[in-house]
């Protein structure tokens, strides 16, 4: 499915949150997950999630952004 709508709006009626692992320098992630930075948090502190999700994550946007 293919919509103009706004990446905002879209995540809003479709976000699920989950549980996940923190990490920090002195906690790392299992050794196949990443540690990523989340808005939010305490300075240093990410969250463990697998690599594959980094691939979907864009850094210059939303295709259709505004």
């Amino acid at each position: 499915m293919n919509s103009r709508e706004p990446l905002e709006r879209c995540l809003e009626r479709h976000l699920v949150s989950a549980f996940v692992a923190p990490c920090d320098s002195d906690t790392p992630c299992r050794g196949d997950y990443a540690c990523a930075a989340v808005a939010g948090s305490p300075k240093n502190v990410g969250a463990c999630i697998p690599p594959y999700f980094l691939f979907q994550a864009r850094v210059d946007g939303p295709l259709l952004d505004r």
